[in-house]
């Protein structure tokens, strides 16, 4: 395998090395730094999959005689440059017909998603933003929608005072103030593109909620209230079934319990600090990490040019011409 091959498929490997650090974006950034970094991350990550798969593809493709002659480009140029493998172009070439797929699927999904969201924040009883439904789960869901809105179940209520029942509802209004499910459907949609990327969600999940937790501190004006009313509906919903009623209203995706004592143990703690420079840094790596990618874009077209100028030239004051299949070394043959 040549040293071209190898920067090609280097894309494929970058999702293991952000994905080692993503945790540790989410414990070191601001909730709402951690989830922009990790969504733009996801993107550059997907985005230099496609890319690296379609410049395995291009190379190869080039070395094909019938291509070279529909294109009219000179193997001189093409052959003695390119030492792309075949096989890793039909590999690319499969991969990139499985992700499209695969991306045509999870954006139509998406879509489904966001046009149910706002048929059954539509079809929620009353006119008001906040429903109060009587559900026998203890449960809280943020609708979006055209308007978004927000359903909460009687049992809940039951079981917070009011300065958290305050925290709970402003945790589900900053869901849909700052249109987080859109921050779930890129990552999604991302993850599509390259399923190295699927632990990212549940990265994504944690730092939006903490985010929501976050806001309702800042509302609250006590972190202790936020982090009791998340103990506290936490282990009311303990063994209790699941609500039909609130159970449907959960296409976004459930919480899951498990991040639950580290938002708690992150409302017993100080603030997050903003950290800019380092959030910038570590954007910076990942865009200097795919320069290459676009270097090598670049590169592909500069020889495409090349190659068509070389047989432009050759033909016009030579009059020669190149069979598809007679190699560079072969001599020309004139008519």
């Amino acid at each position: 395998m040549n040293p071209s091959d190898l920067d090609d498929l280097l894309p494929l490997a970058l999702p293991v090395l952000f994905l080692m650090a993503s945790g540790l974006f989410a414990h070191r950034f601001s909730p709402r730094a951690a989830t922009w970094l990790n969504c733009i991350l996801s993107v550059l990550l997907a985005a230099a999959t496609v890319t690296g798969l379609v410049l395995l593809l291009a190379r190869g493709l080039l070395r094909v005689h019938r291509v070279e002659a529909i294109g009219h480009l000179s193997p001189a140029v093409i052959i003695p440059q390119d030492h792309a493998h075949q096989p890793l172009a039909v590999m690319a070439a499969i991969t990139l017909l499985v992700t499209l797929a695969a991306t045509t699927r999870g954006v139509i999904q998406e879509r489904r998603t966001l046009v149910k969201s706002a048929r059954s924040a539509r079809e929620l009883p009353g006119d008001q933003t906040i429903v109060v439904l009587d559900a026998i789960t203890v449960d809280a869901v943020a609708i979006p929608g055209s308007p978004g809105r927000i359903a909460v179940s009687s049992n809940l209520l039951a079981v917070l005072d009011e300065p958290e029942q305050q925290a709970v509802l402003v945790h589900e209004q900053s869901h849909l103030q700052h249109r987080h499910h859109l921050f779930k459907a890129v990552v999604r949609v991302s993850a599509a593109i390259n399923p190295a990327l699927r632990p990212l969600l549940n990265v994504v999940d944690y730092t939006i909620e903490r985010w929501a937790d976050e806001d309702a501190a800042i509302e609250v004006g006590d972190r202790t209230v936020v982090a009791r009313s998340i103990g506290k509906a936490a282990l009311a919903s303990v063994d209790l079934p699941q609500s039909p009623q609130l159970g449907r209203l959960h296409f976004l995706g459930r919480k899951r319990p498990g991040p639950i004592p580290r938002r708690v143990q992150a409302m017993l703690a100080p603030p997050p600090r903003p950290r800019p420079g380092v959030f910038c840094v570590v954007l910076g790596i990942a865009l200097v990490l795919n320069f290459p990618l676009g270097h090598d874009l670049e590169g592909l077209a500069q020889l495409v040019r090349a190659a068509r100028s070389h047989t432009s030239t050759c033909c016009t004051t030579n009059r020669l011409y190149y069979s598809p299949a007679v190699s560079s070394q072969s001599s020309p043959r004139h008519p």
